[in-house]
């Protein structure tokens, strides 16, 4: 056991290294996982590297650019302007990308810890291979649809009539099976969850949402008349279209409620107004929670969600599991009992500081990269499997903070 505001990192620095311990964090910005993964390593007092690019709902900029890699590595040495004319020349003479991709290896390779977000990352396999052969330890956290294959999901998935939009194929099935097949050669732990993992064929650990607790602020208004929160990213995916329709079906039964749609707010802005909703309906589609679904549960908020309700015990949040079959009737009830969202609401917040903080995340994702014989996975993939309702689990664990 570690003391009040302590973890294995903090009170072992320097547990598998001898020196300051240097993290390479590489990926495309998702939820603001990379910059809540360096600042909470800097806090640590490690030596961090961020290579991604900006987001534009996240204040935060990274120590090089992803996609324009080369240019913020040598802007950073020798200034933007120098920078662009030395690319110039190295595109010119048809060497950029070979020069782009053998620096990128070589920092990626100065590190002891290498956390890659998302698959499919530019020169992917190259660095995967090069941080294997120095025994480099690689933690992987798949996020969705870099690696879900959508015609496939729609064959495991009960979604009713929704059909996945053109833009959702244009990345073909070969693409993210290659994508996902070179990370599952080299990683030595892999993060993910069942919903995007139809491709699959190794083991891997339960994907936990990384929560700064701090920036939520815990209230559970409790009003007679609960203020709806939902906020799409993509309203196709998160299956806004059904989700009004009820809701609209609902008040016009006489159903009291007040509802409000957000949309393109920065985070800051977003984290306010989930304190001050009752209630967040997330998504249909796919299956949370996610990082929308935990925010709210740390805010106070009570979470309608789909969730596949099958999940091992290190992922048993507690949602009102919604879909397309029984959104009328799991939101009526959530809207009409106050006392059902009180309870929701504080097994919420009590869930996401008990398995999401910050600290807690990133000692088991530093564990079970460094140690990963020592942790066995949650789920196996099962070849051809269909079914919504038997995802294999094995060992089950219980995340505690």
């Amino acid at each position: 056991m570690h003391g009040a505001g302590q973890t294995l990192f903090d009170t072992k620095p320097n547990t598998f290294m001898n020196h300051k311990q240097r993290v390479v964090i590489s990926g495309f910005e998702t939820c603001g996982i990379i910059r809540d993964l360096a600042e909470e390593l800097r806090r640590r007092d490690w030596d961090v590297t961020a290579i991604a690019d900006s987001n534009k709902f996240f204040e935060e900029t990274y120590s090089y650019k992803q996609t324009d890699f080369l240019n913020s590595f040598l802007g950073a040495s020798i200034g933007a302007r120098l920078a662009k004319l030395v690319s110039i020349a190295l595109w010119r003479c048809g060497v950029f990308h070979w020069t782009e991709n053998t620096l990128r290896r070589a920092l990626v390779t100065r590190c002891d810890l290498y956390i890659q977000i998302c698959a499919g990352i530019p020169d992917q396999l190259n660095a995967l291979k090069a941080l294997s052969r120095k025994k480099i330890p690689i933690a992987v956290m798949l996020m969705g649809s870099d690696v879900r294959d959508y015609k496939l999901f729609c064959q495991q998935y009960d979604v009713g009539s929704w059909e996945p939009p053109a833009s959702y194929l244009e990345i073909s099935s070969d693409v993210k099976t290659r994508r996902l097949r070179e990370v599952e050669d080299y990683a030595s732990a892999i993060f993910s969850v069942p919903d995007q993992m139809g491709l699959a064929t190794r083991p891997y650990h339960h994907l936990q949402v990384p929560l700064v607790l701090p920036r939520f602020q815990a209230c559970v208004p409790n009003r007679d008349r609960p203020k709806i929160l939902h906020a799409p990213s993509n309203s196709t995916l998160k299956g806004t279209a059904k989700i009004e329709e009820t809701l609209n079906r609902l008040a016009s039964e006489g159903v009291q409620f007040e509802y409000v749609r957000i949309e393109g707010l920065k985070h800051e802005q977003l984290c306010a107004l989930l304190t001050d909703a009752d209630v967040v309906v997330d998504e249909l589609i796919l299956h949370g929670p996610g990082w929308l679904s935990m925010e709210a549960m740390a805010s106070g908020c009570v979470v309608a969600t789909r969730f596949l309700e099958t999940s091992p015990d290190c992922f048993r949040p507690p949602v009102i599991p919604i879909d397309h079959r029984n959104c009328y009737d799991r939101l009526k009830m959530i809207l009409l009992d106050k006392g059902l969202r009180n309870a929701k609401a504080l097994a919420g917040i009590e869930y996401t500081h008990r398995n999401n903080c910050i600290r807690h995340v990133v000692d088991q994702i530093i564990e079970k990269t460094i140690s990963p014989n020592t942790y066995p996975p949650d789920y196996v993939p099962i070849e051809c499997e269909v079914t919504e309702t038997k995802p294999k689990v094995l060992n089950p664990t219980v995340a505690k903070c």
